[in-house]
């Protein structure tokens, strides 16, 4: 014991200073909660992504007296210590709402969103190869006379961008998806994905490390909201699947894989009967690509509602998580955002020798041994070894508050 406790001091004084970007999985929060936006209306609908060059992005819809809702976005260059001047990405005196953002590989960044200027609801996307500097002119990407909404965008693996979206076109919420494999030359026709008669809507699209694509969704087929996914294997899906949670409403998901290769989905949920409950912000993780799910965590619990939950993992390994919140008052929607603690194996909430330890008893264990504990895994590859130790000494010191 002594000698594995001196191993660990030594090793932390000689990488507590070495970068090594590594996998992480972080199971603890931090209590600090920011506020992004302060207008006085309301900000709702974010979305967030990371871009290569570490920026993070937030861009939501602004609605300004009930009646102008135009799309805004900001970032920060310095893991969110400081955040960009708010920029108006629309401007159309229609209503244009529910953005999503994300960033290919050629280092374009897209946001898709939905619109009324037609006198319809109808997808449009803009893109920027600037960091924003410049951007597109806006592009209508469908066209039927029924409402298209609440659209998510991704790039797959091969370089196909994927946006799924809801649409009541045959008399009822289902979900469509369309792709493009030249960067928005051209796209197929309209797909779709779900036919139940009862409603589906609000989807969260993203590809795991295995190459599969994941759609998941609200439904209210079942009597109440539950989250529901489909898995699109490169070539078939795998059918509606729905994630165990409870009686409760739950609806808005957003679907994340982290690099430590779990799969995380975070939703909002309302008790269904009680007159004082308020929405607040749950989620799951999965270690077997969703054969087995954890239990469900609850993620705020604010006296007022927590809406449209939207997450992403920035270079450092941090986990952030946005949403929009009518926290103090109940009258203003403003944008919040919440970060993981990587390292905090032991979750009391700062990063130190007791993670430390945990780590170093089991050090060089690997799947199959005994002492293995995939949550002291931190880099995911199967060993607890330097590399799980150089994570701690990374992110030594580091408190909730």
């Amino acid at each position: 014991m002594r000698q594995k406790l001196v191993l660990a001091s030594v090793i932390v004084i000689l990488t507590t200073s070495v970068y090594m970007l590594m996998p992480a999985f972080a199971i603890s929060w931090s209590e600090y909660t920011t506020r992004l936006t302060t207008h006085v209306g309301f900000d709702v609908l974010p979305s967030i992504t990371v871009t290569s060059d570490g920026k993070i992005w937030a861009v939501w819809t602004r609605c300004v007296e009930y009646q102008d809702f135009n799309l805004y976005y900001k970032n920060s260059s310095d893991a969110g210590a400081s955040w960009s001047d708010e920029t108006a990405l629309t401007t159309d005196p229609s209503a244009d709402a529910s953005p999503s953002i994300c960033q290919v590989a050629n280092g374009t960044v897209w946001v898709v969103w939905s619109s009324d200027r037609t006198g319809d609801w109808d997808l449009y996307y803009k893109t920027s190869f600037d960091g924003g500097l410049s951007w597109s002119n806006d592009t209508r990407l469908t066209d039927d006379l029924a409402d298209d909404l609440s659209p998510s965008i991704f790039e797959s693996q091969n370089g196909t961008v994927w946006v799924v979206w809801s649409s009541d076109r045959t008399g009822d919420w289902d979900l469509y998806y369309k792709t493009s494999f030249d960067g928005g030359l051209s796209w197929s026709n309209d797909t779709r994905l779900t036919d139940d008669p009862d409603f589906d809507k609000l989807p969260s699209i993203t590809q795991t490390d295995d190459g599969n694509v994941w759609v998941v969704w609200s439904s209210d087929r079942f009597g109440d909201d539950d989250i529901f996914y489909n898995v699109y294997n490169g070539s078939s899906w795998s059918g509606d699947m729905r994630l165990p949670t409870s009686t409760d409403l739950d609806t808005d998901p957003s679907v994340l894989q982290t690099f430590d290769h779990r799969i995380w989905i975070f939703w909002q949920s309302r008790a269904p009967t009680a007159t004082s409950a308020t929405d607040d912000i749950y989620y799951k993780y999965s270690l077997d690509d969703g054969a087995t799910w954890s239990e469900s965590i609850q993620f705020t619990m604010d006296i007022n509602d927590d809406w449209w939950t939207c997450t992403a993992q920035t270079g450092d390994l941090t986990m952030w998580v946005i949403w929009s919140s009518d926290r103090p008052d109940g009258t203003d929607w403003d944008v919040y955002c919440r970060t993981s603690i990587v390292g905090d194996v032991n979750e009391d909430g700062r990063v130190d020798i007791r993670d430390l330890v945990m780590i170093a008893m089991v050090c060089w264990s690997g799947e199959g041994d005994p002492g293995y504990d995939p949550d002291l895994d931190l880099n995911g590859d199967g060993w607890i070894d330097i590399r799980d130790l150089s994570i701690i000494g990374r992110n030594y010191g580091k408190t909730d508050s």
